[in-house]
């Protein structure tokens, strides 16, 4: 079964609307660019100054923690939904707009609660849809780029450039604009997202059915049919008229139910897992307080005539990891490391960090640290990613992505920063870095358990 996002709309009308995208994004494969640069620009101010738009509200280090809890936490608990019935009902282009949608609408409570004396309660509530809403957005957006053979890293590497483009700009919009433009600035981008999604073909193998694609050679891996069997099957089974609809729904759901619990049941899946949880606590617990560090720490500096603020210093500090996060995409494919050694060496990159934060407040080594943090999440990131699309089987892809996301990566940075929250309570927002460096060194220690062959690009997987 497949929902159809433009059943009953005339062919001219959808022609318009997406014509003028396919004809500038001539492949596939820059759509997906495209929507990853779109995506990380518009969601880069509010991910970076999110909290200090909290404390502006006048939200304590324990409030925030909550508000960020809740965020992830929602996600967690609907990104595997979410996975399921896009694989159910192969409706990936459907779930993508409505996400899209749904978070930017969800989003608008944050300025209209900065104008009421607790605004706690209202902050929450759209956090929650907003969370809800946006969760499968990456998720599934990985798993179509998998799908159709794509090198991963070159195009989710524009996400990273755009991020640091978007960081480095909102480091100064917001001492022009105010910090509620982050929240307008990722409402106008959803809409460019949402023109985007429409011109890419819900599957690799669009063609077969007739879609137009809009590139005849970016048709994704030779042999997948649109319903998720290979051609070769498909040519054994001799094309059998005789089948009807109920078999080939009934022999869908129950592929999809054993593909499920041998995901869940594999060994490697669950290390992945822990290792998501345990890197996903340090790295999102540091980074989502690191605009409120930079304030605390004063880290505002000169060059040559200009005075960069303690914001500016922050954008400018992201786009540097972003910088080396993009090439670390870009060229982990060509490295022919273990996803172990991927693993491992990046989740101690991506910790180093928060370890130098706890140690001194100087704003030159807290930008110079940043290579090793986007060089970290790079391979970090590409390896579990990947790692995650081999071991699990092609008839549950977006499953395994949410579920790694979400329960994984997600769960753990949900954790993370409730208890950052806590910690910058208690004993101080430079401080708490030190305790939640300890959890990324043990993530990455993890990594030593992964047992899976082969690497970056290989194309063994489950079947």
């Amino acid at each position: 079964m497949r929902l159809n996002t433009v059943a009953g709309l005339d062919p001219m009308v959808t022609d318009t609307t997406t014509g003028s995208l396919r004809a500038a994004l001539s492949g596939e494969k820059a759509r997906f660019q495209a929507l990853f640069f779109v995506y990380y620009a518009s969601f880069s101010g509010f991910a970076v100054f999110r909290n200090v738009y909290l404390e502006e509200m006048g939200m304590s280090g324990s409030a925030m923690g909550q508000i960020g809890f809740l965020m992830t936490a929602t996600g967690v608990a609907v990104q595997p939904l979410w996975g399921v019935a896009s694989d159910y009902f192969r409706a990936e282009r459907p779930v993508l707009i409505l996400g899209a949608v749904a978070s930017a609408v969800a989003l608008l409570s944050y300025p209209v609660a900065a104008g009421l004396a607790a605004p706690f309660l209202l902050v929450a509530v759209g956090t929650a849809i907003y969370s809800a809403a946006r969760a499968p957005i990456v998720p599934i957006t990985n798993g179509l780029v998998l799908s159709r053979g794509y090198d991963y890293g070159s195009v989710r590497a524009f996400g990273s450039i755009a991020f640091g483009i978007g960081s480095l700009g909102f480091g100064f919009l917001v001492a022009a604009l105010g910090t509620a433009s982050v929240v307008y600035f990722y409402v106008g981008g959803t809409a460019v997202l949402v023109a985007i999604v429409l011109s890419v073909s819900e599957s690799a193998d669009s063609e077969s059915d007739g879609a137009d694609t809009g590139d005849g050679t970016d048709t994704g891996e030779e042999g997948n049919t649109s319903d998720g069997v290979s051609a070769d099957r498909t040519a054994t089974d001799g094309g059998d008229e005789s089948a009807t609809a109920d078999d080939d729904a009934g022999g869908d759901e129950a592929s999809l139910s054993e593909a499920v619990r041998a995901l869940v049941t594999n060994s490697q899946f669950l290390v992945v897992l822990v290792i998501g949880f345990l890197v996903g606590f340090s790295i999102r617990g540091g980074s989502a307080y690191f605009s409120v560090y930079m304030r605390a720490v004063d880290a505002g500096m000169a060059v040559g005539p200009w005075s960069l603020s303690p914001d500016a210093v922050t954008g400018l500090s992201w786009a540097v990891k972003t910088a080396f996060e993009a090439a670390a995409f870009v060229y982990a494919v060509r490295l022919s490391w273990s996803y172990r050694s991927f693993l491992l060496l990046g989740g101690v990159a991506v910790t180093v960090p928060n370890l130098v934060y706890g140690l001194t407040g100087q704003p030159w080594a807290i930008i110079a640290v940043q290579s090793a943090s986007g060089l970290g999440y790079g391979l970090y990131y590409v390896a579990i990613v990947n790692l995650v699309y081999v071991v699990a089987s092609d008839r549950v892809t977006s499953t395994a992505q949410t579920v790694l996301t979400g329960v994984g990566i997600g769960f753990g940075g949900a954790v993370g920063q409730v208890a950052g929250g806590e910690l910058m309570d208690l004993v101080g927002v430079q401080e708490m870095y030190l305790y939640i460096a300890v959890v990324g060194f043990v993530g990455a220690a993890v990594a030593v358990f992964v047992r899976q062959d082969g690497t970056i690009g290989d194309e063994n997987r489950a079947v």
